[in-house]
């Protein structure tokens, strides 16, 4: 998957189950270059600035997923 934002930002990911015990493997990168959407989750907040990058990765199983990343 790869999605581009309309402020330039993007988020990128694959996603992969495999196996009998549903073995998890994937990643997810993303580049939000501005927070104000997260207005819209909340009353509570209000005038939401700034950034965020990350990089995930994704293991473990489906009954027990394991995130990783910054």
């Amino acid at each position: 998957m790869h999605v581009e934002l309309a402020d330039g930002g993007h988020v990128e990911g694959q996603l992969a189950i495999s196996g009998d015990k549903q073995d998890l493997s994937g990643q997810l990168t993303l580049q939000l270059k501005q927070l104000g959407f997260l207005e819209l989750a909340s009353s509570e907040l209000a005038a939401v600035k700034g950034r965020l990058d990350g990089a995930l990765q994704i293991g473990g199983t489906l009954a027990a997923p394991a995130i990783t990343g910054q």
